[in-house]
């Protein structure tokens, strides 16, 4: 299950989503997390405003804080720079990422 928490002008936003884990060991646990964060990011990145944070989680064994630093134009392509905190199991990583919105309506 994966469920983010927005605060904006003192209202809570909550959004869950349910999935199914198809793998499992180590390997399945990085799996279903990137899985898991690239469907909890979809909503939030189109929706929050820049400086807006959300959290994602996949299980007890993944999650994470992401912050919505900026928002540019690359051509016609709008993308949006965002700082990473995640943990999958026993190990955390802190990145900056840049997704861009893809014709189909998906940020990668």
């Amino acid at each position: 299950m994966i469920r983010y928490l927005e605060k904006i002008r003192g209202l809570t936003l909550t959004v869950t989503f349910a999935g199914i884990a198809l793998l499992t060991g180590c390997a399945g646990i990085a799996y279903d997390a990137a899985r898991s964060k690239q469907d909890a990011i979809q909503l939030p990145l189109t929706a929050l405003p820049d400086g807006a944070q959300f959290d994602w989680t996949a299980g007890v064994d993944a999650g994470g804080e992401i912050r919505i630093e900026s928002t540019f134009s690359k051509g016609s392509t709008v993308c949006r720079v965002v700082s990473e905190a995640e943990r999958i199991e026993d190990n955390s990583s802190r990145v900056v990422a840049t997704y861009c919105l893809a014709p189909n309506g998906e940020w990668r």
